[in-house]
């Protein structure tokens, strides 16, 4: 980071906020604060339900993009686009209670390496089609 960047600034510390004509900012009556980027995209901290926090950011035409909920029990996030795309060097992990997925089109899985499926309890495999397994060995028990 560089020396005046704000995040440097030990706590207690007081930073110098300078406006910026090119970036415009406006106060609703109801609590929001909108900022216009330079592309024409809106960024807005609004307050929401009991102590949340809402930031939001949309394109020119006024679409959500993004959505961050900030509440008490930890940020939800909501991502709009016509492409989301995760890129990682290492590895994507999600850790969480329930996964689901829904695609309207198809789903496909594919990898270099091994695939492993793995299930604590009774795993199921459906589908009004037939099912095709292809392998050079298939086992089953």
């Amino acid at each position: 980071m560089a020396a005046d960047d704000p995040r440097d600034t030990p706590p207690g510390a007081t930073t110098q906020v300078v406006a910026d004509p090119e970036f415009e900012t406006e106060l609703e009556a109801d609590g929001t604060r909108r900022f216009t980027l330079s592309g024409g995209r809106t960024l807005s901290v609004a307050p929401g339900a009991a102590s949340d926090e809402i930031v939001e950011l949309r394109s020119a035409a006024g679409l959500l993009e993004l959505r961050v909920r900030l509440t008490a029990d930890g940020p939800v996030l909501q991502l709009e686009g016509v492409k989301v795309q995760l890129k990682a060097a290492d590895a994507v992990s999600i850790d969480c209670k329930r996964f689901e997925v829904h695609a309207a089109d198809g789903v496909a899985v594919k990898t270099e390496g091994s695939l492993e499926l793995h299930s604590e309890k009774e795993a199921r495999l459906s589908s009004p089609e037939d099912v095709r397994v292809v392998g050079k060995v298939i086992w089953l028990n």
